[in-house]
């Protein structure tokens, strides 16, 4: 590897680790807004998805998926469906209900 490509990757990899992603931003915003406990809840979501993603490939799925291309693009618009669902769900809740401050137990 050439040290161009390994700085760049190094620089690459610090600025990932450096910046919150969407899971690290959504248990801040769940503990500021409701508290602690619900945070913690939110992080326990957040890893049981992980460990679901961790089963499913250690299952052999992610290669049957990589295998075929007609399982994947099954998988690929069922979560297009999935997401155009939210989205209608989402737009046709009343005001109130369209924040991130939703109670779900």
């Amino acid at each position: 590897m050439s040290l161009d490509t390994w700085l760049a990757f190094f620089v690459a990899s610090w600025l990932t680790s450096a910046s919150p992603g969407a899971g690290a931003v959504s248990c801040m915003a769940v503990g500021l807004r409701h508290g602690c406990a619900r945070g913690v809840w939110n992080i326990l979501g957040l890893q049981l998805g992980i460990l679901f993603v961790l089963a499913v490939v250690a299952a052999g799925l992610g290669a049957l998926l990589a295998a075929s291309s007609v399982a994947f693009a099954l998988v690929k618009w069922l979560g297009v469906a999935y997401l155009v669902w939210l989205g209608i769900a989402q737009w046709r809740a009343p005001a109130g209900r369209r924040s991130s401050s939703r109670t779900w137990w």
